[in-house]
């Protein structure tokens, strides 16, 4: 029997979220209040972080930018795992555990981490629609275990959550992207030196996001 526990409440994403993440691309920095602090500020990205309730040391990440690719496109690349595997080279596994439903799969993922760190896996939700009536792209994903994937000699993460908002530009070429993040990467380094890599980690990957999305071929 390898059917997931699931963990995840209702994944669809209510009238009032959707209104809620049309505002936070729309207004864009203005809705970052006093409790979020710049973490970086590079080309066509903003990052912020404000400390995890609860989680002495851990921060959660919201991101604002822009995609140089039609919002379809790039909601197109992030699903393809297949295609993730071939870009990402912090990518070790990228795996379908299960298809709950067609906008719902069950991801097992590991990733590199530099030596002499552990590297570090997870077993995931994501659930990814578009809805019309908001012009709206969006993934939700957060932790869940499943049979297929007990954890072995990685570190699992057991705290994940994502949520991804895409919106097509009025000129069709371009998207904006509004992505919040939050995972406990379990690891028992100075917070000066998470941060320090979380720096480089964060500019990088979305610097890649733009970059492949805008080669893929639909």
């Amino acid at each position: 029997n390898n059917r997931v526990n699931l963990q995840m409440a209702d994944p669809e994403f209510s009238a009032e979220e959707l209104a809620r993440y049309n505002e936070l691309i729309e207004k864009g920095e203005e809705t970052i209040d006093s409790s979020w602090e710049k973490f970086y500020e590079g080309v066509g990205f903003k990052v912020w972080r404000a400390p995890k309730e609860g989680s002495a040391g851990l921060y959660k990440y919201r991101s604002i930018g822009t995609i140089h690719c039609p919002a379809e496109q790039y909601f197109a690349f992030y699903r393809d795992l297949d295609y993730w595997k071939k870009w990402d080279e912090n990518c070790e596994i990228l795996e379908i555990l299960e298809r709950p439903n067609e906008n719902t799969q069950v991801i097992y993922w590991s990733v590199s981490w530099p030596f002499p760190l552990t590297n570090r896996d997870y077993v995931y939700q994501r659930f990814s629609k578009y809805y019309p009536e908001a012009g709206l792209y969006m993934v939700r994903g957060n932790t869940v275990t499943h049979d297929k994937r007990p954890p072995g000699s990685r570190v699992r993460v057991v705290e994940y959550d994502c949520v991804c908002a895409c919106k097509q530009s009025e000129d069709g070429k371009t998207c904006t992207l509004f992505l919040d993040t939050w995972d406990d990467p379990q690891a028992s380094l100075p917070s000066w030196l998470l941060s320090w890599v979380t720096s480089k980690a964060i500019p990088a990957f979305l610097t890649k996001l733009d970059t492949n999305a805008q080669k893929y071929k639909m």
